[in-house]
């Protein structure tokens, strides 16, 4: 089994995302824009989380709204 999580910028309107969305177990979409280190400014596209695993053969399961680590 083999398990591959990505964490990539949510642009839905792209090819590339479309292709990794058809084959994933999980797409998880972060609530809000992620911040890096001690950047001053967060990124400026919002973020997902792709799940692929092979041993997977379903629809994906989406989620919406998942808090950013450290969020309360």
């Amino acid at each position: 089994r083999r398990r591959v999580v990505l964490l990539v910028p949510a642009r839905t309107d792209t090819r590339w995302f479309n292709l990794l969305a058809s084959k994933a177990a999980g797409i998880w979409f972060i609530k809000g824009r992620l911040r890096f280190g001690d950047a001053t400014s967060p990124a400026p596209f919002p973020s997902a989380v792709i799940i692929l695993d092979n041993a997977y053969n379903g629809p994906p399961k989406v989620r919406f709204g998942v808090e950013r680590p450290g969020d309360k």
